[in-house]
């Protein structure tokens, strides 16, 4: 896959697509389901944007209205929203502990 010059498609599950494969080759992901589970769905997105990704990332999702994968889906985007918050908390109070120890 990550050596072929002929169009790559991979079609996986989300939790088959969020363990030991590296997809960096690739620039899209395109998902056709959803999972409830934040990590998993994170690790998926995870598989192309990686070290040695030249591309920029586009992530697609096949979500009808009004189907239960359309509420997974933006709880999804809801989990993210809180998950980037509470990463940039993380980092502003490492950078905080990173000065203290500069101080002492």
């Amino acid at each position: 896959f990550q050596q072929s010059s002929a169009p790559r498609i991979r079609v996986c599950q989300i939790a088959s697509l969020s363990v030991g494969v590296t997809l960096h080759a690739a620039s899209t992901a395109i998902f056709y389901s959803v999972d409830w589970q934040y990590d998993l769905y994170q690790q998926a997105r995870d598989r192309i944007h990686r070290a040695g990704q030249t591309q920029t990332c586009r992530y697609l999702h096949l979500v009808t209205q009004d189907t239960v994968d359309e509420t997974v889906y933006h709880a999804l985007n809801q989990k993210m929203t809180r998950q980037q918050v509470l990463s940039e908390i993380v980092r502003g109070v490492q950078s905080d502990i990173q000065r203290a120890k500069g101080m002492g």
